[in-house]
């Protein structure tokens, strides 16, 4: 048995199950949190190619699983990362029982979970890139669902995956191409010119980035959430793992320079449209596109600090779109995404209307909120050699700020007649949703004040790139 056939295979087989069990909610809720709890103890604890004594019988855990010639490979560096991805699929799973989630959202998140594990673990390296068109195809299922009719988003995105992919399959190409000739360094220029065009599509880097807002509006609240953080998430990982492995990227003053520049057109799409945005979908659509381009400023920085900025940014962005997602699933599901009939509706919907505001402040990088302190750190950064960054980050998060201080007039402004203000039964959110938001709100709170909770974390997951960029 090998270890990452066990923790491949595992969600696979409960995607299954839990399709068959759609109609009860609740059940697909405690097998999916069974599930990746199971896989987090069985990467924190089960001993990797070690013979070790289970139910009476030897059983020895071998590292790696081949597959088709290819190899899947569990090493140390993993631990952290995957862990971190089973416990961000977790706070989703939950967040699926408290709010309006599509009806396949648990069972194709489970079977996403293996794509997402074999993009960090399969060897060599450039074959990731089939697994992220085999991820935007599944995805595609729970982002286009019967409740949510259209489609184009969800078509959208995979589309620009597939646009992105060949680059990098291109670039790998290149790679071979350098083995047999070591002293031309034209095929690495190329492999880095690819490789640079097939993250920036896959990342949404504008020009290419339209699928990020169109998702956004058209897709369930909770499934758009979950590509957005969870996917994204596991492809920017993805681009920190390659440049962990070669040196000659690293040292490639113009791969990192096109990161910055990349992540600044996310930021001025965002700072352009987010604050007039007229659905909760569109304003965290672009929202979601300034805080990636901060992430990539990060990481464009080629240095240590900025790596570990970059992780912060990923993980606090996992936390603040699920509990956006739980608040605008109740609020959407309800009442729709067009702000002409969210108006005057947070006395009816207050826990909804918090996670909301919370969830969206945070992406933005209000002061006291989650996603603070990762964006102070990185314009302290700027300051020095980089001030225009910092300031259009700045006016970008302004952008987003405004765009969420409108939402927040819209959803507490009072009729303008008696007659508009119907009767009011109190608060019409189940339990689960209550708790889930308050404990949601209290927590990027809590992390907003006290960064550090997060930082380990952070560092542990890009702890090989760091060592490498020190």
């Amino acid at each position: 048995m090998s270890l990452p056939l066990l923790i491949m295979g595992l969600p696979l087989a409960m995607a299954g199950l839990t399709y068959n069990l759609r109609r009860w909610l609740w059940v697909q809720v405690v097998l999916a949190v069974g599930t990746v709890l199971v896989l987090i103890v069985l990467l924190q604890l089960a001993p990797v190619d070690q013979l070790v004594v289970f139910a009476g019988r030897d059983v020895l855990l071998r590292a790696s699983w081949e597959l088709l010639g290819r190899s899947f490979t569990f090493v140390a560096a993993d631990r952290a990362l995957l862990t971190f991805v089973f416990s961000a699929a977790m706070l989703f799973f939950l967040a699926a029982g408290a709010a309006r989630a599509p009806a396949l959202f648990l069972p194709v998140s489970l079977g996403l979970l293996p794509l997402l594990q074999a993009t960090v673990l399969v060897q060599p390296f450039v074959y990731a890139a089939l697994f992220l068109e085999l991820i935007a195809a599944v995805a595609v299922f729970m982002l286009a669902d019967r409740e949510y009719a259209r489609a184009g988003g969800a078509l959208r995105y995979l589309v620009f995956v597939s646009l992105g992919v060949p680059f990098i399959l291109l670039a790998g190409w290149q790679l071979e191409v350098h083995q047999v000739s070591p002293d031309d360094s034209l095929p690495l220029l190329r492999a880095a010119w690819m490789l640079g065009v097939g993250f920036l599509i896959v990342l949404g880097v504008a020009p290419f980035h339209s699928w990020v807002v169109m998702v956004a509006r058209d897709a369930p609240p909770l499934a758009a959430a979950f590509v957005l953080a969870v996917v994204q998430a596991v492809v920017a990982f993805f681009l920190m793992d390659t440049l962990t492995q070669f040196d000659w990227l690293r040292a490639n003053a113009q791969f990192f320079l096109a990161l910055r520049l990349g992540g600044m057109a996310m930021a001025a799409v965002g700072a352009a449209f987010a604050f007039s945005q007229r659905s909760l979908g569109g304003l965290m659509g672009y929202s979601a596109l300034i805080d990636w381009g901060a992430t990539l400023v990060a990481l464009g920085l080629g240095t240590p600090d900025g790596a570990v900025v970059a992780a912060m940014a990923i993980a606090v962005r996992v936390l603040a779109l699920a509990v956006w997602g739980v608040g605008a699933g109740v609020l959407v599901g309800a009442l729709g995404d067009d702000y002409k009939n969210l108006r005057g509706r947070a006395r009816e919907y207050p826990f909804a209307t918090a996670a909301v505001l919370a969830g969206g402040l945070s992406l933005a990088a209000l002061p006291l909120m989650a996603g603070f302190p990762g964006r102070w750190a990185l314009l302290s950064m700027l300051s020095g050699a980089h001030v225009g960054f910092a300031l259009g980050l700045l006016v970008a998060a302004a952008s987003a700020w405004l765009g969420y201080a409108r939402v927040l007039r819209i959803l507490f402004e009072r009729p303008e007649s008696e007659d508009e203000q119907g009767y009011y039964a109190g608060p019409a959110e189940k339990p689960g949703t209550i708790g889930f938001a308050m404990l949601g709100v209290l927590l990027l709170l809590w992390v907003g004040f006290a960064p550090q909770l997060l930082s380990p974390l952070a560092r542990r997951m890009v702890e090989s790139l760091v060592q490498l960029l020190a």
